[in-house]
């Protein structure tokens, strides 16, 4: 989904588009709309990165058993994801720690 919001807008909060993503993050985060890790990618940060800022704001971590479950199965898709691109074999091999192959020809 991609929302767009007009560009008066955005600037009568005074926030950049980065800031303003945080802003909607710990908003929806401290409403546990989103879990700790959805908040944090929203945000564009690390989850670590991302608790330090609750912390900074005085909003309380609410980090139950389902939420993180729910994170390691998003950490394991992420890991398992394959990315294809139309760069040179070469480079993909060496993306995926595979140059060892080439030798083997």
């Amino acid at each position: 989904m991609l929302v767009t919001l007009p560009d008066e807008l955005l600037q009568s909060t005074k926030l950049t588009e980065a800031e303003l993503k945080t802003e909607l993050a710990l908003a929806l985060f401290q409403r546990e709309r989103l879990t700790l890790g959805q908040a944090a990618l929203l945000a564009g940060l690390p989850q670590l990165d991302f608790q330090r800022l609750l912390a900074s704001r005085q909003i309380p971590l609410h980090y139950g058993l389902e939420a993180m479950e729910q994170d390691l199965q998003r950490e394991e898709a992420a890991r398992r994801l394959i990315v294809v691109s139309d760069t040179s074999p070469i480079l993909n091999l060496a993306a995926v720690d595979k140059l060892h192959l080439l030798r083997d020809l």
